[in-house]
């Protein structure tokens, strides 16, 4: 089974992007819940990726405490092939800025729950690496909801953990190769 299909199966449409190929490079449109404006579009996402909106898994803050913001989940996990290779990015978008501990912590969160799936693929499916050979990627896009400002691309080294992510202020667009790094 391949990782497309494995998540096709798994998650409800509800809970996903769909990804518009209806232009020569497909394109994906991020929203922040909640907040009216705050919008970014990815451009030159593999058509066949799944988008999967993160923070729609619920908190399990009925089982945790907290203390250790591990409720906490950031917005997107993109699950793409490329080059041979799969990769899960995830994404979170701010309106404004805020800590990157706290940034962190979000980007941890949606982690956890990709490796929950893969914990399902495993135990219920009975495939057992799946998603073993991902390569992670991390993104945070701040100022989403600022119009016509040059985008600023924040990057040390690659945006392999979520302490090293790519730090995007006030992006219009951005290309789906520079937040994975390939």
């Amino acid at each position: 089974m391949t990782l497309e299909a494995f998540f096709e199966d798994l998650i409800k449409d509800q809970a996903k992007v769909v990804i518009n190929t209806s232009k020569a490079k497909p394109f994906v449109e991020l929203s922040e819940p909640g907040q009216a404006g705050c919008k970014l579009k990815i451009s030159g996402i593999p058509s066949d990726s799944i988008v999967i909106k993160a923070d729609y898994f619920p908190a399990p803050d009925r089982i945790f405490k907290g203390y250790k913001s591990e409720c906490k989940r950031a917005d997107y996990a993109i699950i793409t092939q490329k080059n041979d290779n799969y990769y899960v990015l995830y994404v979170e978008l701010k309106s404004s800025t805020e800590s990157p501990s706290e940034i962190e912590n979000q980007l941890k969160g949606a982690r956890c729950l990709i490796g929950y799936c893969a914990e399902i693929a495993e135990h219920f499916w009975g495939e057992r690496n799946i998603l073993r050979s991902c390569s992670h990627r991390y993104a945070c896009f701040t100022r989403v909801n600022l119009r016509k400002r040059k985008t600023r691309i924040d990057q040390q080294g690659r945006n392999d953990s979520p302490a090293s992510m790519l730090k995007i202020d006030s992006p219009n667009y951005v290309e789906f190769n520079k937040l994975i790094c390939t």
